[in-house]
């Protein structure tokens, strides 16, 4: 390491415990996706901290809580008000606050665990991302059979027990906070978050609180009774695509074309930028195969919010626009997307999208990517442009959502001179979240009753009755047509209903 290596990371160092200090959050977002990051465990932790809003004194737990590494000793109410019974006690409270199905649904999806991280077909440099977090926050002593990896390269090499007393610890951490909001729904990927907290608090106290706030505060879209508010951030990366990238957009149009007005909804293929739910939805820890990279993402969705991954997504699909055009774009040989059914070149195209875009090696260089694009093209005029989409009859719109009323209390507090207390408990209120939430959910289910009712009249009208309603039809044009005629003969001609008579 060079002097002026040395000099540039000491000072980066200390403009981090700067603002966490000063509880600057314009500094820490610009850290969050500024090359490096927050650099070591303690001051991502802190930095979280702050930006979760878990550091203010009304907090159940302080930003230097625990910060070295070593898990909980102890857990009370207390210090944890908010975290219901202890992590010790029997979870007779948890079967009777938390369904059976979800619960069925947790244990499948925390057997599968760490898997991402634990083998990997990618090679991998020596050094990750971030050099303070090990490719594994969870190594521990050889206890138990050794997992081998299936590949000559690995992230690490886990014990069995680690693994599977790390599931446990994730499964419970998932229960306790659906059991704290019980109007919260489960939905598959939650696990992998949850994952990537424990990973970097190792304990269960810990990572409950940490994985209750980022749910209220960035999660909630995703914990909707259905899955329109999270396939409308899939639209949104197109939308932005389109405006930063139109080539690139034109290569993906097969996935899904914002100018159409009307989406084919009977078809999960024919949502826009179905490709990257997934992403979207786990804020990519299901796809990245490194620990820190994970974590690097992560930086992001606390300091900007869910609306941020949909500039991360966009920033993957650039990084990897040349691979894209050249192999679906209109000016490949093998493929004219002018000419070619995009519904034959779409099940191509998503497959390449789903495995070959997003990488663990490039994470650093995509979050400085995104924070230029979300500063190009902020948070509310991309939201402007969904409203103003011809497609939105089928969308619903992100003006009362999690991600953008988090934007919103966030713009107002950080342009605002003396950053006033009210808008950081506009920001952290979790009673006001879950209660919007709520808000938005029985609207939703509204709205979805009546294009259900609409939806069934329709079918009723031109299936069933079809020829009841094309009779129907026709006399009242024939009647319309007699009225015409009747009043104003002179303008039957001009309507080419001659042939009526």
């Amino acid at each position: 390491m060079t002097h002026s290596t040395a000099h540039k990371n000491s000072s980066q160092n200390c403009a981090i415990s700067t603002a966490i200090v000063t509880r600057d959050l314009a500094a820490l977002r610009k850290i969050a996706v500024s090359p490096g990051g927050f650099r070591s465990r303690k001051a991502r932790i802190q930095s979280w901290h702050v930006l979760l809003g878990l550091d203010r004194p009304d907090s159940s737990l302080a930003a230097n809580d625990s910060v070295d590494g070593s898990p909980a000793k102890t857990c009370n109410k207390k210090i944890l008000p908010h975290v219901h019974p202890s992590y010790t006690d029997t979870k007779t409270d948890l079967v009777n606050a938390v369904s059976l199905d979800t619960q069925r649904q947790v244990a499948l999806d925390t057997a599968r665990s760490f898997v991402q991280f634990t083998t990997t077909t990618k090679p991998i440099k020596q050094q990750p991302l971030d050099e303070s977090i090990p490719r594994s926050s969870l190594d521990s002593a050889n206890d138990g059979q050794v997992i081998a990896p299936t590949q000559t390269k690995s992230i690490s090499y886990w014990s069995q027990a680690t693994v599977d007393r790390n599931r446990a610890a994730i499964k419970d951490v998932i229960l306790r906070v659906l059991q704290e909001y019980p109007c919260l729904n489960y939905y598959q990927g939650y696990h992998d978050i949850a994952s990537v907290i424990h990973m970097l608090y190792k304990s269960r106290p810990q990572s409950s609180k940490v994985l209750s706030r980022m749910t209220i505060l960035h999660l909630l879209d995703f914990m909707e009774p259905t899955m329109t508010t999270s396939t409308t951030y899939t639209f949104l990366i197109h939308l932005l695509l389109k405006k930063v990238d139109h080539d690139l957009y034109i290569a993906l149009k097969p996935c899904g074309d914002v100018g159409t007005t009307r989406q084919r909804s009977n078809s999960s293929s024919h949502i826009v930028g179905m490709y990257a739910l997934s992403w979207i939805i786990t804020a990519f820890t299901h796809d990245l195969d490194r620990v820190d990279a994970a974590l690097r993402v992560m930086d992001g969705l606390v300091a900007y919010g869910t609306c941020f991954l949909v500039y991360i997504a966009a920033a993957f699909l650039h990084f990897g626009r040349n691979d894209i055009i050249g192999k679906f774009g209109s000016n490949h040989h093998h493929y004219d997307m002018h000419q070619a059914d995009d519904d034959e070149v779409m099940p191509r195209l998503h497959t390449y999208l789903t495995s070959g875009v997003v990488n663990s090696e490039m994470v650093d260089h995509v979050l400085v990517d995104a924070g230029k694009m979300l500063k190009a093209t902020p948070i509310a005029d991309l939201i402007h442009q969904h409203k103003q989409s011809s497609s939105i009859e089928t969308l619903t719109h992100l003006h009362d959502a999690c991600g953008f009323r988090f934007d919103q209390h966030m713009q107002m507090y950080l342009t605002d001179k003396q950053h006033s207390d009210l808008h950081l408990q506009a920001i952290f209120c979790d009673v006001c979240a879950i209660e919007e939430f709520k808000a938005r959910c029985k609207r939703l289910a509204v709205m979805a009753r009546r294009k259900k009712q609409w939806n069934a009249t329709r079918r009723w009208v031109m299936r069933r009755r079809y020829p009841i309603g094309m009779t129907v039809a026709s006399i009242l044009v024939v009647a319309m047509a007699v009225v015409i005629q009747y009043w104003k003969p002179s303008i039957l001609p001009r309507l080419h209903l001659r042939w009526l008579w």
